[in-house]
């Protein structure tokens, strides 16, 4: 997190300062999902900005590994 914004949030998670929605939650299970890991998370905290613009399934499916912002 050297090259960005952030700030501490709910139970030390940095929250990133770009990121108008986000949510913490803590890892109740992790399962293997075959290339990746799945995580069951019981939230308890999250902030919502309806006026940001989402980030859709569609635009996240195109981001490649290791992209520059």
């Amino acid at each position: 997190f050297a090259q960005t914004a952030w700030h501490e949030g709910p139970e030390g998670v940095p929250i990133l300062e770009a990121c108008p929605s986000w949510f913490v939650g803590l890892v109740l299970d992790r399962f293997d999902a075959g290339d990746h890991v799945g995580f069951l998370l019981d939230p308890v905290a999250g902030r919502h900005d309806a006026t940001a613009a989402a980030l859709t399934f569609r635009q996240a499916r195109v981001i490649p590994p290791g992209h520059e912002a």
